[in-house]
């Protein structure tokens, strides 16, 4: 974990001398331009904007269903499928190794084909999918582990370039902080639900915990995702955003 720190710190090191680099480039440039303020009527512009809303609530039911989901598999998987925490964080390990896998592919595809709108509807169905089969079967679980991967790298990789089209230029960056927010909100407040219903849903001196009810939660959580995927689907053929267009064209 240290050398992982350092490490970054030295790549943001790095990082922070091309960007001073680029800011000097930038001044030089556009020294004579006046800059855009920061106003509030911005920020509630933007809840009045549906499709802005509707992939806000996107990311927000997509991260907290997989994060927490995350941080809680390797005692899920020892409590229900008998495991040992050598083998269920094993499995748990799935998830990034698919991300890592799948994430660049679907990035390409979504620049050079399109249909983000669908690969968001595509991948929370997924999710939806994994989270039925962790709950209600006892099938083997590195399968739906490695699914929540490729759902994983689908749904982000069609979201955050998507979110540009639906508002207007001069508030891209606050979108950005907006959506931030939010899914943090959620980040913070699922896991401490998910601790709550587990311990309500199970005696204190239970040798294995039933995580059936903490699961719906998740299930509950994809559930919401797909239909406002769906929804935002909707927005942009009525709207004609153009989030199912490849991101090199905006007609």
């Amino acid at each position: 974990a240290a050398i992982l720190t350092v490490t970054g710190l030295f790549a943001f090191m790095i990082y922070m001398l091309f960007d001073m680099k680029l800011d000097k480039q930038i001044e030089q440039t556009e020294m004579n331009k006046s800059t855009e303020k920061f106003k509030f009527k911005d920020v509630f512009d933007l809840f009045g904007n549906r499709a802005y809303m509707y992939i806000a609530i996107i990311c927000v039911t997509f991260y907290s269903a997989v994060f927490p989901f995350n941080a809680f598999a390797p005692d899920f998987l020892l409590n229900k499928f008998g495991m040992t925490y050598e083998a269920s964080g094993q499995i748990s390990s799935l998830l990034p190794l698919g991300t890592m896998m799948f994430t660049p592919l679907f990035g390409f595809l979504i620049d050079r084909y399109g249909k983000a709108a669908s690969a968001m509807i595509i991948g929370s169905l997924v999710l939806l999918m994994v989270h039925l089969t962790f709950t209600f079967t006892t099938f083997t679980p590195h399968i739906p582990m490695i699914l929540l991967g490729v759902a994983f790298s689908l749904v982000p990789a069609a979201m955050w370039p998507s979110m540009v089209r639906l508002v207007d230029d001069k508030q891209i960056g606050t979108a950005y902080g907006l959506m931030y927010s939010i899914q943090n909100l959620g980040l913070w407040g699922v896991p401490l639900l998910a601790g709550i219903i587990l311990d309500r849903t199970n005696p204190a001196d239970a040798e294995t915990l039933n995580y059936t009810p903490t699961m719906l939660l998740f299930i509950g959580l994809g559930f919401l995702g797909l239909i406002f995927a769906l929804l935002l689907k909707y927005q942009d053929k009525r709207k004609g955003y153009g989030v199912d267009l490849p991101m090199n064209k905006n007609d």
